[in-house]
């Protein structure tokens, strides 16, 4: 820098025009990385997290709680009556109703939870911190909000869902483990048709 006019030749001019030249070719590609790092974790649908986010988020929930002793629960959402609406309007539609069901989990939770898309109408949800009694309650509250009509483009439509409820260390201090356990326990209800919530010692 230079408080005299005029202060610098073409030679520094090129160079600085060169050295802006880089910053902004390094600031596109950065975030070009950013973009594919977004796309690869988050589901393109709902922009939920995937699976893979989802279950890391589990993995480093699960580490905390182990050295604190604390609890992490573990939901496994199926949504009921899905086919129905696919089947009838098209997956168009079935894909409006995916969104709306995103939005109403998202607004069901603490900033600290997780809810995800494994894939299909079944989503995950990572409560830290939360032990069985509180992961009910949880479920309790979605089951709520899930079963309210929703208008999607002219038709109001209406779907249930499906829980299961695994919670460690009870069920495991690893997150396979305690997905297969969610899983059994949200199959279980479904099959009970509950059309609500189970735990997985309920399920066992």
């Amino acid at each position: 820098m230079s408080s005299e006019p005029a202060a610098f030749d073409t030679g520094a001019l090129d160079t600085v025009r060169l050295m802006a030249g880089l910053v902004g070719a390094a600031l596109t590609q950065a975030q070009t990385f950013a973009d594919s790092q977004h796309q690869a974790l988050h589901d393109a649908l709902t922009r939920l997290p995937n699976r893979v986010l989802l279950l890391d988020r589990l993995q480093y929930a699960l580490q905390a709680a182990q050295r604190t002793e604390g609890a992490v629960s573990l939901l496994v959402l199926d949504l009921d009556g899905f086919k129905a609406v696919n089947d009838s309007f098209g997956h168009h539609v079935g894909d409006l109703v995916l969104q709306e069901v995103a939005r109403r989990l998202s607004a069901s939770l603490r900033g600290a939870d997780t809810v995800g898309r494994l894939g299909g109408d079944e989503f995950a949800i990572v409560l830290p911190e939360s032990d069985a009694d509180e992961a009910g309650q949880v479920a309790t509250r979605i089951l709520a909000r899930l079963v309210l009509p929703m208008l999607v483009e002219t038709r109001t439509l209406q779907v249930g869902g499906s829980i299961g409820i695994a919670t460690s260390p009870g069920h495991g201090i690893e997150p396979d483990t305690l997905m297969r356990h969610a899983d059994a326990a949200m199959y279980a209800a479904k099959r009970a048709g509950l059309h609500g919530a189970e735990s997985s010692e309920q399920a066992a």
